[in-house]
């Protein structure tokens, strides 16, 4: 109920800014969509995420390790929205699929107990906890030499984590939902996110597969610094500055 609560006043919160704002920016085009259809008076700037730019460093890095040769890689905290219950599910749950290597932070103590008694308690190594990572050349190594990134997902603004793996030319499997595929376009292989079980047969495709090994095509060049400069012009013509 205390969170139901919370989300109610949140969502009127952000309907009222929204309304009164002289200007809003949206981070992709499915969130602009977004939205525009619950306040239609909005009219959003769109202002693409960045990305980090040193692939071609990290590339000649070799594995880091602990890790199996060949393992799925998956890049998220433990938010509702990114189910980890049912990418726990079904990679214990399936041993034809290889190691999946969690990278991220459980939403508490408590439950990282949790997760991590499920996990040890597979009759072999099924499921890496990697924990959270801010070294960007560890996680750069991580996507590099990852078989596939998994992107499980409910609700995305802006898909991050893929889009950076697909900066370091690993094939995508992702949740399908709009801004996966504004991001990754023909790009990944996409399953219902309410039946992550299909996943489980587009990784096996994914895997078949020749490596790609250099960064796809739709990958944006737009680097944080980028980012930064587009938004400081958005923000100084809203002030009547420029």
């Amino acid at each position: 109920v205390r969170a139901r609560a919370r989300l109610a006043v949140l969502r009127f919160v952000g309907r009222a800014s929204l309304r009164r704002a002289e200007c809003s920016v949206a981070i992709s085009e499915s969130l602009r969509r977004t939205m525009q259809e619950d306040v239609p008076t909005a009219k959003p700037e769109i202002l693409l995420s960045g990305r980090p730019a040193r692939e071609g460093v990290i590339r000649e890095q070799p594995p880091l390790a602990g890790l199996p040769e060949t393992y799925v890689l998956s890049v998220a905290n433990d938010y509702v929205h990114k189910d980890w219950d049912s990418l726990l599910d079904l990679f214990l749950g399936d041993p034809s699929l290889p190691t999946l290597v969690l990278v991220g932070a459980p939403r508490s103590e408590r439950r990282a107990d949790q997760v991590r008694r499920r996990v040890d308690g597979a009759s072999q190594q099924r499921v890496v906890l990697w924990g959270p990572e801010a070294d960007r050349d560890r996680i750069g190594r991580l996507y590099t030499h990852s078989s596939a990134y998994l992107a499980h997902s409910l609700l995305e603004a802006y898909p991050l984590t893929p889009h950076e793996a697909m900066a370091h030319g690993v094939s995508v499997i992702a949740s399908d939902i709009p801004s996966h595929r504004e991001v990754c376009g023909s790009e990944a292989r996409y399953y219902d996110p309410r039946h992550l079980e299909h996943a489980g047969s587009e990784i096996e495709i994914t895997l078949a597969a020749p490596r790609r090994g250099t960064p796809h095509r739709r990958v944006s060049e737009l680097s944080w610094s980028d980012n930064a400069v587009q938004l400081r012009q958005i923000l100084l013509q809203t002030a009547g500055l420029q």
